[in-house]
Order: C-alpha cells, then sequence, then structure tokens
C-alpha cells in the first residue's frame, strides 16, 4: 500500500516530492488496468476470508493469487502464512483499502502526475 500512498501525496503534493523509487505499486503492477482492477477484486475476495476468521485460508488464497507459481521452501511458505495470519484484520483492512483506491481513482491522472519515479515491478523469485 505504500507506493499508492506515495503515488497520491505525489499527485497532492508534487513540489514536495522530487524523486520517488516504487517497489510493487498497486496501481502500476500490470500494464491493463482491466487486469489490475480484476486481481484487486481477488485480493478483496481473500480479505473477505481473513475477516470471516480463516485467516490462514486468507493468506493462501492471497498468496496464490498474487505468485500462483512460486517456488519456495515449505518453511518459508509457512513462515510466510503465518506472519502474514497473525493480523488478519489489519491484512484485511490494507488489501480492501487498496482495491477501494483503485477503484476510484483515475490511473491516468494519477501516472501523468508523478514526474520522475522509478517503479521495480518483479516476477519469480527463487
Amino acid at each position: 500500500m505504500g507506493g499508492l500512498v506515495s503515488l497520491l501525496y505525489k499527485q497532492a503534493h508534487p513540489e514536495r516530492v522530487a524523486k520517488q523509487y516504487l517497489l510493487e505499486p498497486a496501481v502500476l503492477d500490470r500494464p491493463c488496468w482491466e487486469t489490475t482492477v480484476a486481481l484487486r477484486q481477488q485480493y478483496s475476495a481473500a480479505a473477505d476470508q481473513l475477516r470471516t476468521g480463516d485467516a490462514e485460508q486468507g493468506v493462501v488464497n492471497f498468496l496464490d493469487t498474487i505468485s500462483p507459481n512460486r517456488k519456495v521452501s515449505t518453511q518459508a511458505e509457512r513462515l510466510t502464512i503465518d506472519r502474514l495470519a497473525q493480523r488478519p484484520l489489519g491484512f484485511a483492512n490494507a488489501l480492501h483499502c487498496v482495491t477501494h483506491a483503485i477503484n476510484e481513482l483515475d490511473r491516468e491522472q494519477l501516472v501523468a502526475a508523478q514526474g520522475d519515479v522509478s517503479s521495480f515491478v518483479g516476477g519469480l523469485f527463487f
């Protein structure tokens, strides 16, 4: 959510931000906006599971959505699930917040207001 906040801040206060470096910003991680919106809807479905008390399954569904072909060790997967499931309501709220923002903002206006930005969007990590 930090990348989205940074983009919105620069749009609102361009005189205060000279250069940004963003890692996996929510509004720039897919070239096709419709794909971005659809993906965020899947995040919200995972967030709904987090809110209903099935935190572990909600985290697994989120991970399957964000990285369906991830190649990690069982130990790393367990650690990720355990850490993200520690505060399920906060995690769910963050996912819903980004989805809400994406549904409300004008991406073209937001991107046009950015100026000097470096955005890093990854792929598979081993």
